[in-house]
């Protein structure tokens, strides 16, 4: 008699995932894995979006084309002209297929185009002053646009009309946060970024914080522009300093809403905001710590007092960034991680700068601004806001645009070139 049958083999153990890999373990391991150059060798990249999934990046370029890539092999899709009327700040829509861009001649209208087909589906039109951002809404098909004509319209992809419009003296920027709740416009012929809630737009502001005394003490050369009476209307490298004398360049909230990055074009460094409060929280130094030295120097003299501007010291030229080829200027020089932790910028030279930015020390309590006393307690102690870069990113070319993709781990450069930087 035969015995029992032998008992079935085990299971195989269920396979295990792959560990999660935090951004603080790899961002200093981020290198080029492909690089686009240019065919027109006389263009430049202006502004780069990426799609809802990470999928695709849209590069903007001021030789009037648009041109699409493939984020996860590095390939470029397609490029297409808008020769007649131009193309900067192109944007996806939540469709991955549709973009939204400013027009940079003919008019000041913003067109929406099927890049399927190459055919405009409408257009907004309304400004009447170049368009200088453009912010689609994270949560909804809304979009958002600041422009020379002192005006911030808030717009549905369904309709040519805005749906909101706010008069503001030197609208320049416009960023979302996350909850989609909360915009923030931007002025720098104002210093000033205001707050309001989306579903009363046209309403007073939440919130608005005056930057003019945190610029006069970390840009000095701004303050001077400020200052400067009268005169007309006068363009550095693309940037109208007699309406952004800052070259505020990008508007970005962190992903928990708590801070604001404030890009510039000055030389100097980004500005990260509290986003309740409105105080500085850190200056991202454009300066390597071999150069803190004299650059904090040479701020700590830049004022005395706080209010009088015939005491301003201009910062050495040896310590300004190079300036931009493109009679248009770019759209962000510096973005935020989708963590939040750090900005990464581009530097003066050939490389790459990663901010951390959660490991700012910010005083306690910040000093008031409203007040001469607070003023001069910024002016002593500033160079505590001074945030040096905690990595530096090797690369071999100028980098004018950058964005990180919230999908996937990779994020692009761009000029010259379109660069694709994985870890």
């Amino acid at each position: 008699m035969a015995g029992p049958p032998p008992p079935p083999p085990p299971p195989p153990p269920p396979q295990s995932r792959p560990a999660t890999v935090l951004l603080s373990d790899v961002i200093h391991r981020f290198s080029p894995a492909r690089v686009h150059k240019i065919e027109n060798l006389d263009a430049s990249v202006t502004s780069l979006d990426y799609d809802d999934r990470g999928e695709l990046v849209v590069a903007a370029l001021d030789d009037d084309s648009v041109s699409v890539y493939n984020t996860k092999d590095g390939t470029h899709n397609k490029t297409v002209y808008s020769k007649k009327y131009g193309c900067h700040l192109a944007r996806f829509t939540h469709h991955s297929s549709n973009i939204i861009y400013a027009s940079t001649k003919g008019d000041d209208t913003i067109r929406y185009l099927s890049l399927h087909d190459n055919q405009y589906l409408r257009y907004f039109a309304g400004h009447t002053g170049k368009v200088t951002s453009l912010a689609m809404n994270p949560g909804n098909d809304t979009f958002l646009s600041c422009a020379f004509d002192n005006t911030a319209r808030l717009w549905s992809i369904s309709s040519p009309n805005p749906t909101g419009k706010l008069v503001v003296h030197g609208a320049y920027l416009a960023a979302y946060d996350s909850t989609a709740r909360v915009a923030a416009i931007a002025s720098p012929a104002t210093q000033s970024i205001a707050l309001y809630d989306i579903r009363h737009f046209d309403k007073q502001p939440i919130g608005t914080f005056d930057l003019a005394d945190i610029e006069s003490v970390f840009n000095p050369d701004a303050a001077q522009r400020y200052h400067r009476p009268g005169g007309q209307p006068r363009f550095e490298n693309g940037y109208n300093v007699h309406n952004n004398p800052g070259k505020w360049t990008s508007l970005e909230f962190t992903n928990d809403g708590k801070q604001l990055l404030l890009g510039t074009a000055n030389g100097l460094g980004h500005f990260v905001i509290d986003a309740y409060k409105g105080h500085l929280t850190a200056l991202c130094s454009l300066q390597t710590p071999s150069f803190q030295t004299p650059f904090t120097s040479t701020i700590t003299q830049a004022m005395t007092p706080p209010t009088a501007p015939s005491t301003y010291v201009r910062t050495p030229p040896g310590l300004r960034a190079p300036p931009h080829r493109s009679a248009i200027p770019t759209s962000a020089s510096v973005c935020l991680t989708p963590d939040g932790r750090y900005a990464i910028g581009a530097s003066h030279g050939q490389s790459v700068f990663v901010w951390d930015i959660q490991s700012a020390q910010v005083p306690e309590p910040p000093p008031d601004m409203t007040t001469a006393e607070g003023k001069l307690e910024l002016l002593s102690t500033k160079s505590r806001y001074i945030l040096p870069p905690s990595h530096e990113l090797e690369w071999k070319a100028k980098t004018e645009v950058i964005a990180f993709n919230n999908r996937l781990s990779m994020f692009n450069t761009a000029d010259k070139e379109v660069v694709f930087w994985t870890p």
